[in-house]
């Protein structure tokens, strides 16, 4: 128990004060359009590569093993998301520094496995094409939809991808998830703070998300020899349920009933993928 309690602590609550209080002194500059964009982004990351430097010995800094490049991954999101969201910034040019991620993310998370399936190189064209799309799809969801909420429906999809690699696919991924969700979670605790630039502060963290929770998903789809568990990379493409309010007749739902709305198709695709996975072991 007093063992789960310091993992808990060091890899929940110390990530998540650490990105709530970076956020939140972000939101004390005057120079409020560029803290609106690095606030989010840096803080995720640097409180990412707080809690995963408090983990145990195998979560090691020289990276020997492909999952083990993900802090650094974090801090490269963490400077071209912003970078993408500056004024000026054209869409081609955005879309080429999220492919530019996409590509570096695939190169070093993709293990060099003989008997890996697909092969390598097709194994990095999917997965970069993966990370891509799904950051392209979350960038491009309408600005009322684009706010602090959105960092909260990254935490969540975070957190059940924590739980089901901590249940079903090794412990040590799990814990690394969890550090990923509790980042998330505590940077959108203290969002709002940013009044006028919240969607601005979720958008310049969207790649740090799709490269962070989305590679953590596919590292536990292939960590089981064996055993792929493809199904996993649905979680972090569940806040895309958002695409459903952006017209028609959920596009009129207002105030709590809104976020109710959106929660529930949120957590459809979660809780299918869950219970596949944890009933399937």
């Amino acid at each position: 128990m007093e063992l789960a309690i310091e993992i808990l602590g060091r890899g929940g609550v110390v990530p998540a004060a650490c990105a709530a209080q970076l956020v939140w002194l972000a939101s004390r500059f005057r120079a409020a359009e560029p803290a609106g964009r690095y606030a989010a982004a840096v803080a995720i990351a640097a409180a990412f590569g707080l809690g995963y430097v408090l983990l145990p010995d195998w979560a090691a800094l020289v990276p020997q093993r492909h999952w083990q490049w993900l802090p650094y991954l974090a801090l490269l999101a963490a400077v071209l998301g912003p970078v993408a969201r500056a004024a000026g910034v054209q869409a081609f040019e955005r879309w080429l520094l999220a492919l530019l991620l996409a590509v570096a993310a695939a190169w070093v998370l993709v293990p060099a496995w003989s008997d890996l399936v697909p092969a390598r190189g097709w194994s990095i064209a999917l997965l970069a094409a993966y990370l891509l799309a799904l950051s392209m799809a979350l960038d491009a969801l309408p600005e009322r939809l684009a706010g602090p909420r959105l960092l909260g429906l990254f935490a969540l999809a975070a957190g059940a991808l924590a739980i089901v690699l901590l249940v079903s696919i090794t412990a040590k991924l799990g814990q690394v998830a969890g550090v990923a969700a509790a980042a998330i979670a505590g940077a959108w605790t203290v969002a709002g703070s940013f009044e006028r630039n919240e969607a601005l502060l979720s958008r310049a963290a969207v790649p740090l998300y799709a490269v962070l929770v989305g590679g953590l998903a596919y590292v536990g789809a292939i960590e089981v020899p064996g055993a792929t568990h493809w199904e996993l990379l649905v979680l972090p493409a569940a806040p895309l349920a958002l695409w459903v309010f952006a017209a028609g007749p959920l596009a009129k739902l207002q105030g709590w009933a809104a976020l109710a709305t959106q929660i529930g198709l949120v957590l459809l695709p979660i809780v299918a993928v869950a219970a596949w996975v944890v009933l399937g072991e």
